[in-house]
């Protein structure tokens, strides 16, 4: 057992914006965590492979953003155990969060603790009227985390990963309780999932033979190496 699991406690973590000298935690935790993180965040698969400069130059980028970039790390006796950051969403009226966690310090609460943060931290600019969280299909923590948030499951969409695998991204919600109350009597106050100027196309998988929706068709790649159909006078 991870002797961290028996000592660990989620009060004892804190956060704050990343310092330049915090690419040494970085490079640590890069190194623990790559594998994990890198399948899901196509800007770190290769973080352990940096130099140290790097580290501290990306981590000094991260500390300087401001609205509406946030980033923000998460330290537990002297360890980087994950980070949040904010970033402008593609749909109207909202932010998007992501986050990882080191592997070292997973199953422990972390994810959701670091989820929450950074959702109330976007839900501080009154322009943000929802957050969105994208997770990937096969990403079962995340799942898990987003449904003990509350968060609101509003669709799938098809994509293909940064390591050109097949998948769908599952979109999550979450809107702020006032604007929840506003959207029951104007309809403008709602999530608006058509916003982000994809056109809507239906999509069925196997195991969702129902119903799922995809944004952007040009995203569903043709089949390779077929040679087209000759029209019929």
């Amino acid at each position: 057992m991870n002797n961290n699991k028996r000592i660990f406690d989620i009060a004892d973590v804190k956060h704050r914006k990343p310092v330049r000298m915090d690419g040494i935690l970085h490079q640590q935790a890069m190194k623990i965590s790559v594998s994990q993180i890198g399948q899901f965040l196509p800007w770190l698969v290769n973080a352990d492979t940096w130099d140290i400069k790097r580290h501290k130059s990306y981590m000094e980028s991260c500390g300087r953003e401001s609205f509406p970039f946030q980033t923000l790390a998460f330290i537990w006796e002297g360890q980087m155990v994950g980070m949040g950051f904010v970033r402008p969403s593609d749909y109207s009226h909202s932010a998007e969060i992501m986050y990882w966690v080191n592997s070292e310090f997973s199953a422990l609460g972390l994810g959701e603790h670091i989820a929450r943060t950074m959702i109330e931290l976007a839900f501080r600019y009154p322009s943000n009227f929802h957050v969105v969280i994208k997770t990937d299909r096969d990403n079962v923590g995340s799942k898990t985390i987003m449904q003990k948030i509350g968060a609101e499951h509003i669709m799938s969409i098809c994509y293909y990963t940064h390591q050109n695998v097949k998948s769908m991204m599952v979109i999550w919600v979450l809107t702020k309780p006032n604007i929840k109350k506003l959207a029951e009597i104007d309809y403008r106050y709602m999530f608006n999932p058509w916003s982000d100027g994809n056109q809507m196309v239906r999509f069925a998988r196997p195991e969702e033979p129902d119903y799922s929706q995809v944004s952007d068709p040009s995203l569903i790649r043709p089949k390779q190496n077929k040679k087209p159909r000759e029209l019929q006078v």
